[in-house]
């Protein structure tokens, strides 16, 4: 029994072990370079963009500073445009007031009012007021022969483009001439 204890089996599970290993070495070694290249083209990627993702977070941060200090600016130099419009308020309409006055044709006013009086009318009295800026409020005074020269007058003065025109008053004066009290609107063109 003792020679039996002796006699072992030798079971010989690769048929040849040092071709199989050496397989085994080339694929894991082409595997590791293959995943060694992987990792350092990602990491040279991760660190390239992270690089530029800093770069625009920094210019981002710095945009949203300027825009800030734009917005500070922007509300202080509103404020001193009120008080300067509060502050000059009534100069500035002054000033508007003469450029009106200057700039209104007094000229165009007669002679578009001389265009709409009948021949056989005249105007005994005429009082302008500023009504706006292109506006003038006018009221005159008309001597004429009767009510057909006034129609006549409303008429002219309508169809020149004259707002509002409304007759306030007619009486007789000692000579007997009707006088009519016209009130219209006469709008400046610029």
């Amino acid at each position: 029994m003792a020679q039996q204890d002796r006699l072992s089996v030798k079971i010989n599970l690769a048929s040849h072990p040092l071709r199989n290993r050496r397989l085994f070495f080339l694929v894991f070694w082409m595997l590791f370079i293959v995943v060694s290249l992987v990792f350092i083209g990602g990491g040279w990627t991760y660190f390239r963009y992270k690089g530029e993702s800093k770069k625009i977070e920094s210019s981002i941060a710095k945009i949203e500073k300027e825009e800030k200090e734009s917005q500070r600016e922007e509300e202080h130099l509103s404020s001193d445009i009120n008080k300067m419009k509060e502050k000059y308020k009534t100069k500035i309409e002054l000033i508007n007031r003469l450029i009106y006055k200057k700039s209104f044709s007094w000229v165009d006013f007669l002679s578009d009012v001389e265009y709409a009086l009948p021949d056989s009318a005249c105007i005994v009295s005429l009082t302008p007021a500023q009504k706006g800026d292109t506006q003038m409020d006018v009221r005159v005074q008309v001597a004429s022969f009767g009510v057909s020269e006034l129609l006549e007058l409303v008429k002219r003065l309508d169809s020149m483009g004259f707002k509002e025109i409304k007759v306030m008053s007619e009486s007789k004066d000692d000579r007997g001439f009707l006088i009519s009290e016209v009130s219209f609107i006469y709008e400046k063109n610029i």
